[in-house]
């Protein structure tokens, strides 16, 4: 039969934690935690984001169904505004170019929605083609 060690360090008696394995086990929790915020920022950015740039179409198509369903609304290019009241969106129309559609002199006006906040970063842009104000009923 075997007797039992009254020795407290021996291996089988000493059931705890030593200090470096706590140490570890910490370091690594750490390294996991900080891990997951970085991961839940950069998801919360993008998503900020996204809805920000869904908010500029959004605003812009109503803006050209506004432009285009009434031609007394059209405005004169280059030209700018606010999205919405409230809000912190502008847009900026301007032409590009001009060019000959059938017997019609057109400009193409690109059409921009940024940010007060962050003017360089563009949200969303749109080309479209409206008629020169001068030459609306000139036929060749």
């Amino acid at each position: 039969m075997r007797r039992k060690s009254k020795n407290s360090s021996s291996r089988f008696a000493n059931k705890g934690l030593t200090l470096i394995e706590v140490v570890m086990a910490t370091a690594l929790m750490s390294t996991v935690l900080v891990a997951m915020i970085s991961v839940f920022q950069k998801h919360r950015s993008q998503l900020l984001q996204a809805s920000r740039k869904i908010e500029a179409v959004q605003g812009m198509d109503l803006l050209l169904a506004g432009w285009f369903s009434d031609e007394t609304k059209w405005p004169i290019f280059p030209t700018q505004g606010r999205l919405q009241e409230g809000s912190d969106l502008v847009w900026q129309a301007r032409p590009v170019r001009q060019m000959r559609l059938g017997n019609q002199l057109v400009d193409v006006i690109i059409l921009t929605v940024v940010s007060e906040s962050n003017p360089r970063l563009v949200l969303t842009e749109a080309e479209f083609l409206a008629l020169v104000p001068d030459q609306e009923n000139e036929v060749e």
